[in-house]
């Protein structure tokens, strides 16, 4: 099913959709906006952009655990309306910064941190809640294009979010994004949801944490060899996590586009999201929906990926730059966007909650721990920007090995051509 017609026929997910969509646009303005306050009261250290990107990734990996359990528990709609609704709050909370110079530092830091811990339990409840919402057979149409969507927001939100923070401030962009949370906490409550069964639990301490839970699900992962091959995928990937760090650092000190940093940022932010949309898209034609070739798929965005992103701190040039960044990010959303299909797929709706809070946790945990080894290695090291791409597109070729010798393990060779 193309996708004008998923939407035609399937107005909750259209809801769903569009709701997402605004609120991602809202999250790119959010960033430049972010970057810009940063760069006013840092002038623009690399450990303290370090720390930013790292606090809106940690709440994932840190709050992953209790936020796969939420889902799995309660109403995935709701969650995410609390969400949004949260993160409302927090962005207007931001414009109390300036009656506090003295602390402005750990204020957007401090602020940025909660906004990330409420986004933490959006993702994981909107990937759980898709295929209650569509047949398995429109699952990769809506993950593709979900891809798309985010790749246009991420370009349009990075890129206009430049031009309007450079033009009006951070403190129109930042209420922008604040708008965006309130009307896709609308949309959101207005999708009707199907009933889920509910089992009949012992309701004890262990159950009220969510222990049991958590436990169950470590036991269904660990019993299942091809969800556990999936879940890892991101994390492999994001060996070269950091290259939005990577990226901000190259448009505010390399490739500037006419001494305009926030231009810099926002161009080199775009042409990584416009190829994030472009590459599913061409590889979900090859693939034919079988879960086999998205496999394979994964396999080739690995090396396809990593071998740009060698090349983009090889070959210098701003036009250049961005046609390998391009190029770079068809292989890598390959990875990102198939991992995803494959997970709806294969696990049941009783676990999706808790598989795809874990899934994103270990992804984000890495893109944590290289983001704060990128910061160091140029603030406290004196590394070359240049040397950078190269050490973390060799990291994501080797992440592509290790996944091609354990796909040929007995217990997987095989095994992604059955569905059940």
């Amino acid at each position: 099913m193309g996708f004008l017609a998923l939407l035609r026929s399937f107005p909750d997910y259209r809801r769903l959709f569009i709701a997402r969509t605004i609120s991602l646009v809202g999250d790119w303005f959010n960033l430049i906006a972010l970057i810009a306050l940063l760069r006013e009261v840092t002038g623009g250290n690399a450990e303290t952009l370090g720390a930013m990107f790292i606090l809106k990734m940690l709440p994932t990996a840190v709050m992953g655990p209790l936020a796969g359990v939420t889902a799995d528990r309660y109403s995935r709609k709701t969650i995410m309306v609390l969400s949004d609704l949260t993160r409302f709050l927090l962005v207007m909370s931001f414009f109390l910064i300036p009656y506090f110079p003295g602390f402005a530092v750990p204020l957007v830091l401090s602020l940025t941190f909660l906004q990330a811990c409420g986004a933490a339990f959006f993702e994981p409840a909107y990937n759980a809640l898709l295929p209650n919402l569509l047949p398995p057979s429109g699952l990769s149409t809506a993950n593709v294009w979900g891809a798309a969507s985010w790749s246009i927001t991420y370009a349009l939100g990075s890129g206009l979010g430049g031009f309007a923070t450079h033009l009006l401030g951070w403190q129109a962009v930042l209420l922008l994004d604040a708008l965006t949370f309130l009307i896709s906490a609308w949309l959101v409550w207005k999708v009707a949801v199907p009933a889920r069964k509910r089992k009949h639990v012992r309701v004890d301490l262990m159950h009220i944490l969510g222990i049991r839970d958590m436990i169950s699900g470590f036991h269904f992962i660990r019993g299942h060899p091809r969800i556990a091959y999936c879940m890892f995928l991101k994390m492999g990937l994001m060996l070269g996590g950091s290259f939005g760090l990577v990226l901000t650092l190259f448009g505010e000190r390399i490739y500037t586009f006419g001494n305009r940093p926030d231009l810099g940022v926002a161009i080199l932010m775009t042409a990584r999201a416009a190829g994030t949309g472009v590459g599913p898209v061409l590889a979900r034609r090859l693939t034919e929906d079988k879960l086999e070739s998205m496999r394979k798929a994964c396999l080739f965005g690995f090396f396809f990926g990593s071998l740009f992103y060698v090349l983009f701190g090889i070959v210098k040039g701003p036009y250049l730059a961005v046609g390998l960044v391009f190029i770079a990010h068809m292989g890598s959303a390959v990875v990102w966007v198939f991992s995803t299909v494959m997970l709806q797929r294969l696990v049941p709706d009783e676990f999706r909650g808790r598989v795809f809070a874990s899934e994103l946790g270990m992804a984000t945990l890495m893109i944590a721990g290289t983001t704060w080894a990128v910061g160091v290695l140029v603030e406290s090291v004196g590394m070359s920007l240049f040397l950078l791409p190269i050490i973390l597109g060799s990291g994501v070729f080797l992440s592509g090995l290790v996944f091609t010798a354990v796909g040929m393990h007995p217990s997987l060779r095989g095994r992604f051509n059955e569905e059940s």
